[in-house]
């Protein structure tokens, strides 16, 4: 993040460090830091500052897409024991709550316009527009953000993607 914040007009730099990030996201604990450290405003600084830059939007949609997946932590081993059961829901509830939380910075701070204008300038990028739909299917399970969404122009972007990427097998699972 300091390197995002240091070097922000360095289009190497911001899509690099969105793709940190989203390693980073693949563990509950890390999708609670990034959040709440500040993580979800750079990805979307980055965004609005290199808006041609094919590389940082991919980058940028994925990260905030990574920050909305509701799954439990990977990292446990499925068991049969109470106690690993146990430590399972507790992780799955944790995400749960990390997976709000983060659903809530990313349409406060500017994440639906940062993703659709992503989709609009870069609408033949297979990448973005599976990313940015999928980000935006993730946000719409609340209601107060669905309605930003479509406030936004949200609508008309996911049917534009649709039809321009027929053949995408995550727009079609997601559409």
């Amino acid at each position: 993040l300091r390197a995002m914040e240091s070097h922000r007009i360095s289009e190497g730099v911001q899509e690099n460090g969105c793709r940190a990030l989203g390693n980073l996201a693949r563990d509950a604990e890390n999708k609670m830091w990034i959040g709440k450290e500040g993580g979800i405003a750079a990805i979307i600084r980055a965004m609005e500052s290199h808006q041609i830059s094919e590389g940082v939007q991919e980058q940028g949609c994925l990260i905030l897409n990574c920050l909305l997946h509701n799954d439990a932590d990977k990292s446990r081993k499925k068991g049969k024991s109470r106690k690993k059961a146990e430590l399972r829901k507790k992780a799955e509830k944790q995400n749960r709550i990390i997976t709000i939380e983060n659903k809530k910075r990313i349409a406060k701070e500017g994440g639906i316009a940062a993703i659709l204008r992503a989709m609009e300038s870069h609408k033949t990028s297979e990448g973005i527009q599976e990313e940015g739909f999928t980000a935006l299917y993730n946000l719409a399970d609340n209601a107060e953000i669905k309605t930003q969404i479509a406030k936004e122009g949200g609508i008309v972007a996911i049917i534009r993607a649709m039809e321009s990427h027929k053949t995408s097998e995550k727009n079609l699972r997601t559409g």
